[in-house]
């Protein structure tokens, strides 16, 4: 369930080519071409919690995400979502967990993040105060203290680096971090929680407004996996105490 908040913030891009002085002009741009967006691919590195992983999301419009995990070339993790369903396969222990969405406030963190990331990127501009960090230029995607997933990756894509702070503190995450490159394209995040750790996530690959048929966001349940129903948020809250 982490991921799939870090993820759904930053699948948008933007069309920056010239020089930006303010970040309210990166981030105008930002939500102007995310209006224009109707597919979504990429590849992502995922550092959460000591460990790291690797997979691919889907996005495509009216709101549909798929995000999968892969443990060499097979998939272990899916998770399926749209405004109103979330859908979580656990493939190594045969498990769907089914939450329906509409069951929920619209003040729940987390369906507030999904409605936010399938079609209004306003919504996150309003919820965050965005500003360059160290520097109004471009600097490299990865370097300095990288944890030690990401320390062993060559990647020198250039990009201008911002921080969003909460403009209400008991909403969302602590703060929230974005790469944008010269290009338009996100190429990193990295979502601060208010349990202290860090969702840190690399993005490759990246491809926009190609066909991706309604039948990659569709799965049949085989017969002898379990399903649990609406347990799926419950058990997410508890795990952020930890």
């Amino acid at each position: 369930m982490k991921i799939i908040i870090a993820f759904t913030l930053f699948i948008s891009c933007i069309s920056a080519q010239q020089t930006f002085y303010e970040p309210e002009q990166v981030i105008a741009v930002l939500t102007n071409k995310f209006s224009r967006i109707n597919s979504y691919k990429a590849s992502f590195l995922e550092y959460y919690n000591g460990t790291g992983r690797k997979g691919k999301i889907l996005y495509k419009k009216p709101g549909f995400i798929k995000i999968t995990y892969f443990r060499g070339r097979e998939p272990y993790i899916e998770m399926i979502a749209n405004s109103d369903k979330l859908m979580v396969v656990l493939m190594d222990l045969n498990i769907v967990c089914d939450q329906d969405l509409k069951e929920k406030q619209a003040e729940d963190r987390q369906k507030d993040t999904l409605q936010t990331s399938a079609g209004n990127l306003n919504r996150l501009v309003l919820l965050y105060n965005f500003n360059f960090i160290e520097s109004k230029f471009q600097m490299p995607v990865l370097g300095g203290n990288e944890n030690e997933y990401f320390s062993v990756l060559s990647d020198t894509r250039q990009a201008w680096h911002f921080e969003g702070t909460p403009k209400n503190i008991e909403l969302g995450f602590s703060k929230i971090e974005i790469w944008i490159s010269s290009d338009g394209m996100i190429l990193r995040s990295r979502a601060h929680t208010r349990a202290d750790k860090i969702i840190d996530c690399l993005f490759t690959d990246i491809t926009l407004n190609q066909f991706i048929p309604d039948s990659e966001f569709q799965y049949e349940i085989p017969a002898n996996y379990q399903v649990i129903k609406n347990n799926l948020m419950e058990y997410n809250q508890e795990s952020d105490k930890e």
